[in-house]
């Protein structure tokens, strides 16, 4: 991750302006140099830990060189990542000024991420995302339409039909106008052996509002389909003039609070009126800390992040736990009263609740009307980090015993739980403090990636002690 993200910055801080990078990743790094903390900022160096090869010999780290002063914008996508790589990877993000999005269902939305950062990278062509949907195809029903809205200042519109290589060979697709009338595509469409795509100018009709209102896609598969089979369609559009906003005042978030999010679209030419909102939440059924805490295998390797992965493998094709890893879906619609939200002249105030410790993401779709009554369709995507809260010494376990081993005092088991009862890790070990008659004491800390560490205490005086966790008391006692 380290040596692509260097080759992106060197790139483009060369040129006569810094421009944006898509850092798409699940996290992982393991061959230097890697992106790594250093103080209150990131540089990218040559570290210790875990390396699957030998250091890139063609990119080197440019340490002492904070990130953020390339000047690069960086649009970071995590994939299927842990809780640990998925808070560096939206510290870097936040720290280059740039956007954070993760999934922990690829199969299902990675294309819509991808999309919504490259939208923003090709500011220049003002693209804007319309619609997204993902469907399916049988052998009983082998075609399928999808509908979405194309306002008047939209001044091109392109459409990507995406699917799954398979015997069955490739699918295709018809456009119609909002008049029902077909548009000729098909001998300038792009096809590929895992997607179609093509791209027309507006007005494409005889007159010059006849690309206002709802158009059709209808997908083809072939009649001798003997499975199902999933494809993936995103409609974009051009338009210079209408633009959709999202504002959120943070990214991270804890357990119960409320999480407000402001909707509009903006025209410079045309006042919107929002008149309805759809949201697909994709929330944990269960926290991949707690999923990890009643998953115990056999440690796989001495670093804890290496563990870690391997542990997420074997949970993900474990047919008896990987349904736990499952994100839970639920659609609300704001005219059918589903929730809550304050209209405005131009803007829609709701809020999102942080239930679950994980990776909240939200598919927004924000449907609107000029003045004139012409409709306005935008789509939009948000990730958000919940942590669990801080641990909470009531719902904390702690065991002390003496050690035999040499150069050691103690040791603890720590189990650090939240006022929720939400386990605290892994890969949290870094946040352990603890202090004996008042001063600082040495000690090592092992991640046991299973919501449990163990923390040995060097050899020293005795006394009273207090074991914190990120500022906060879980355990007093004597060592």
């Amino acid at each position: 991750m380290g040596a692509g993200l260097q080759v992106g910055f060197d790139l483009l801080s060369a040129g006569p302006s810094r421009g944006k990078a898509i850092l798409c990743t699940d996290g992982i790094q393991n061959v230097n140099p890697k992106v790594t903390a250093v103080g209150n900022h990131f540089e990218i160096v040559s570290s210790g830990g875990w390396q699957c090869t030998s250091p890139s010999t063609v990119v080197h780290g440019h340490p002492g060189v904070d990130i953020a002063d390339h000047g690069v914008k960086v649009h970071a996508i995590g994939v299927g990542v842990a809780p640990t790589y998925a808070d560096t990877l939206e510290q870097i993000a936040t720290s280059t000024g740039g956007f954070f999005q993760a999934t922990d269902e690829p199969q299902n939305d990675l294309d819509l991420a991808y999309f919504i950062h490259l939208c923003d990278v090709l500011a220049g062509g003002s693209p804007e995302l319309v619609h997204h949907a993902v469907g399916s195809l049988s052998p009983q029903n082998t075609s399928a339409c999808e509908r979405f809205l194309v306002n008047e200042t939209a001044r091109k519109l392109t459409i990507i039909v995406s699917w799954e290589p398979d015997a069955n060979g490739e699918l295709t697709f018809w456009l119609s106008r909002p008049d029902g009338t077909g548009v000729p595509i098909q001998a300038d469409m792009l096809r590929r052996p895992t997607y179609a795509m093509a791209t027309i100018r507006l007005p494409s009709g005889p007159e010059p509002d006849s690309h206002i209102g709802q158009w059709t896609v209808n997908i083809q598969g072939h009649d001798d389909t003997v499975e199902a089979r999933s494809y993936h369609l995103l409609a974009l559009v051009d338009d210079g003039e209408t633009k959709l906003n999202v504002k959120l005042s943070k990214s991270r978030w804890e357990v119960g609070d409320h999480i407000p999010v402001v909707l509009s679209i903006e025209s410079g030419r045309r006042q919107i009126a929002l008149k309805d909102v759809q949201l697909d939440l994709a929330a944990p059924r269960i926290s991949v800390a707690d999923v990890l805490s009643d998953y115990r295998v056999s440690r796989t390797h001495a670093d804890p992040l290496k563990a870690l992965n391997d542990k997420l493998k074997n949970l993900a094709v474990d047919p008896q736990r990987a349904k736990a890893l499952v994100p839970k879906h639920s659609m609300k619609r704001w005219v059918d009263g589903d929730f809550r939200a304050i209209a405005h002249d131009r803007a829609i105030e709701t809020s999102l609740v942080a239930e679950t410790p994980g990776l909240l993401a939200a598919k927004i779709v924000i449907i609107g009307e000029d003045k004139n009554g012409c409709p306005v369709q935008r789509t939009a995507r948000v990730s958000l980090l919940i942590d669990p809260g801080k641990a909470d010494a009531s719902m904390s376990s702690v065991g002390v015993t003496e050690s035999s081993r040499k150069g050691e005092t103690a040791s603890l088991v720590v189990t650090p739980r939240s006022s929720d009862r939400h386990h605290l890790g892994p890969g949290r070990g870094s946040e352990f403090d603890l202090r004996i008659g008042g001063k600082r004491a040495e000690i090592d800390v092992i991640d046991d990636i299973d919501g449990t560490y163990r923390i040995a205490i060097r050899k020293g005086k005795g006394g009273n002690a207090v074991l914190t966790m990120d500022g906060s008391i879980i355990w007093e006692g004597k060592v």
